[in-house]
């Protein structure tokens, strides 16, 4: 991103990567913050729940999430492991 041809770059020699790469964040934070801050919650993640390994549940119950299909155990966090094959959206 930076100019090959050293200090003091010419109009000719500049590389302008970074002010093209700076109007994309630019108008991405003005996008965010003008309108998807009201409707965007995030990525969605989807979890196949029968292939869970244990240290996977146990990773899930640690972070607090609350997530459809692991039942609870009493704490609001999940706990027991639906059948296999199951899927949570």
């Amino acid at each position: 991103m930076f100019p090959t041809g050293g200090p003091g770059p010419t109009k000719q020699n500049m590389n302008y990567t970074v002010v093209i790469n700076m109007c994309v964040w630019g108008g991405s934070l003005l996008y965010y913050f003008v309108d998807a801050r009201k409707w965007f919650k995030g990525p969605k993640i989807t979890l196949n729940l029968g292939e869970l390994t244990e240290a996977q549940t146990e990773a899930l119950r640690e972070e607090g999430l609350e997530i459809e299909g692991l039942e609870s155990d009493g704490d609001g966090v999940g706990g027991e492991v639906p059948e296999k094959g199951e899927k949570m959206v």
